[in-house]
């Protein structure tokens, strides 16, 4: 094999790699705050993210986050093999979040 050749394989394994972990998924289409979001160590953007998902303000897509898409794929190996090892472990649930100054009920809903 050339050098040609395996730098040809390597930017073709490459381009599918990066394909792949920059594709959008059904979590990237979440609008509303989610724990990694409320963890933000920034108040005013964890503020911007609870006004948008209320409909005040826009929505600001920062694109792809590489610690955003570790983060999903560590929880994504956990809600599958846990289970298998805590028979009481539970894969999702859905967490109201209480807004100060909103009606009880019209919180922000988060998933973990």
């Amino acid at each position: 094999m050339t050098a040609e050749d395996q730098e040809n394989i390597r930017a073709f394994v490459e381009g599918i790699v990066v394909a792949t972990i920059t594709r959008p998924s059904a979590r990237d289409k979440q609008r509303t705050p989610g724990p990694s979001d409320l963890a933000d160590k920034c108040d005013l953007c964890v503020a911007r993210k609870i006004a948008s998902s209320l409909g005040m303000g826009t929505h600001t897509d920062r694109g792809f986050s590489l610690k955003a898409w570790l983060g999903t794929a560590v929880h994504e190996k956990l809600e599958k093999d846990l289970p298998g090892v805590y028979a009481h472990a539970e894969r999702e649930i859905t967490v109201d979040i209480a807004v100060p100054g909103d009606p009880v009920g019209t919180g922000v809903r988060s998933r973990r």
